[in-house]
């Protein structure tokens, strides 16, 4: 049944909708917009959770893959019929999926990026300002650090 059919749920939909859209964030300390303000970036609550999203989708990223590629490369030993196409197949699957998943999920948060290198391409085309960049890049090789 979809909403056309069915009126009370789609203002149910729309008020909840609306009621997110008007929440009021809130504003950082006096001394941290400071900091912020000299070195020419806005923080918000918003760019915490983008930075916590790309911690989290690398270590997520980082476990996944070399997880996979570490038990996928144990199955020759244990199985003496075990062919290494099974391994390249589902090691590159394990990445792809992985990447997938966790691109979208953390899209609304962060933007999805994930890899240091497509931050980077957004810094120089001019989409995210240096220092927001230079943060991104940190968080996602502080959590590739963790995990590895």
């Amino acid at each position: 049944m979809s909403s056309e059919e069915r009126p009370e749920l789609r203002s149910k939909v729309s008020s909840r909708l609306n009621s997110k859209s008007t929440r009021k964030n809130k504003t950082p300390s006096r001394e941290a917009t400071r900091i912020y303000d000299r070195l020419g970036y806005d923080y918000t609550p918003d760019n915490a959770r983008a930075f916590v999203a790309e911690f989290f989708a690398m270590v997520l990223f980082v476990w996944v893959g070399c997880g996979t590629a570490v038990s996928a490369q144990a199955e020759p030993v244990f199985n003496t019929n075990a062919t290494s196409g099974a391994f390249l197949v589902t090691v590159a699957l394990a990445f792809g999926f992985g990447i997938s998943v966790l691109a979208y999920s953390i899209a609304p948060i962060s933007g999805g990026h994930i890899n240091p290198a497509v931050t980077f391409a957004f810094v120089l085309l001019g989409d995210m300002s240096i220092v927001q960049g230079a943060l991104y890049m940190l968080f996602q090789i502080l959590g590739a650090l963790l995990v590895s």
